[in-house]
């Protein structure tokens, strides 16, 4: 399957265990893929945590580019974040939506 990828996502400011980070960079590593980062933002304090800096592009081969010349910024969101998405979840429970 990694012979169908462009890129692996590498920083997710989001995970539980920084370990998964790192299994995806050497995973990215290995094989040549270019790496990426993502907030998964589920409240307002996340926003931007991870991201990645690189130049404006035109279509998916310049974009490709781009991100290969591009810089992973952010860092991992404090463990309390977490509970924000349970609490809203239950909140939406208890709306019944």
């Amino acid at each position: 399957m990694a012979s169908e990828l462009d890129f692996v996502e590498t920083l997710n400011s989001r995970v539980v265990a920084g370990a998964d980070n790192r299994r995806a960079r050497r995973f990215a590593q290995e094989r040549g893929l270019l790496q990426t980062a993502s907030r998964n933002a589920h409240s307002l304090f996340e926003l931007g945590r991870a991201y990645v800096e690189m130049d404006a592009f035109e279509g998916s081969d310049d974009f490709l580019q781009s991100m290969a010349s591009g810089r992973i910024e952010g860092s991992a969101s404090p463990f309390w974040v977490h509970f924000c998405g349970i609490y809203a979840e239950a909140c939406r429970k208890q709306r019944g939506d």
